[in-house]
This record gives structure tokens, sequence and C-alpha cells, in this order.
């Protein structure tokens, strides 16, 4: 475990909703790129939300970062998607 000069102590499970267009399979296609990330990661689905016009659907994952490095690379990779509005 290290703490990187801030208050973010890693190795450790980061709560990460991400937001996007309800279109068909983004759940699915979010799952993928969590699966097929270079490095095995573990995760867990524990809030999938509707918007009020379901135009849009929040998902808010826990998943365990192993370093600054690799929440950048994930990062990257899940807003890369082109359904994806956001990521908090």
């Amino acid at each position: 475990m290290y703490n990187t000069g801030t208050n973010i102590i890693y190795p450790n499970y980061f709560p990460i909703k991400i937001i996007g267009k309800n279109n068909p399979g983004f759940v699915d296609d979010i799952f993928s790129l969590l699966n097929s990330y270079e490095i095995s990661i573990k995760y867990s689905c524990d809030k999938l939300t509707l918007s009020k016009s379901e135009k849009y659907i929040s998902m808010t994952l826990n998943i365990y970062i192993v370093s600054r490095e690799h929440f950048d690379s994930l990062y990257k990779l899940l807003y890369a998607h082109p359904n994806v509005s956001f990521i908090i």
C-alpha cells in the first residue's frame, strides 16, 4: 500500500459513476471493456439508474484500482466509448 502524496491510498476500491446514453448494449459494452482491460481487475456494479426521460443511464461501479496510472488508463479506456457522456 502506498500514498501518492495526496489523501488517496492505493491499492483500494473506488466508486466510479459512468453516465451514458441509454442505448441497447451500453451496460454490456462497459462490462466488456472492463473484462478486456490489460490488467485483470476486480469490480462490482452496485447500481444502475435510468434518467427520468430514460435517455441516459448511470452505472455505479466499485473498481479495485492499484495505482494512479491504473486509474488514468482505465478512465481513458472508458471515456473513449462513444456513448459515455461523463465519468464521476
